[in-house]
């Protein structure tokens, strides 16, 4: 059984951070700290993929994005979802140009519905079949 590395709280001016890792079903507690020259030292992983994820979560945070798209007539909703994580920041911005589009029925599991969305290179693509409005 690996010890808790559990860091105490410092404050936010000394770069760290505490949560969860997401890669495997383990779920380990990683603990994030910045050093000098923007270097990344982090504990409390059971395997490489934590070094991984700590970096990417801490320097440039990712999603996928989840939510549905109108069809052409208003009446029904198309659940989509990015076929790539989208940068956290952008999200939002994402979900707005996501609310403009309208899907053309019939849509198929795997349809792009929205190409490069918000410049991203990220697609949106259908993840359910809506073969006639209901």
């Amino acid at each position: 059984m690996m010890e808790d590395n559990h860091v105490s709280k410092t404050s936010p001016d000394m770069g760290s951070r505490s949560f969860y890792c997401t890669v495997c079903p383990v779920g380990c507690r990683l603990s994030v700290r910045k050093t000098e020259g923007d270097e990344i030292d982090v504990s409390g992983n059971e395997c490489p993929r934590g070094i991984d994820y700590a970096e990417r979560e801490v320097r440039n945070p990712e999603r996928i994005l989840t939510t549905t798209v109108r069809t052409e007539s208003s009446n029904s909703l198309v659940p989509v979802r990015s076929d790539k994580p989208v940068p956290l920041k952008l999200l939002r911005e994402c979900v707005l140009e996501a609310n403009s589009v309208r899907a053309r029925i019939p849509v198929h599991i795997g349809d792009v519905i929205v190409g490069n969305i918000h410049g991203t290179g990220v697609s949106l693509v259908a993840s359910a079949d809506l073969l006639r409005e209901d």
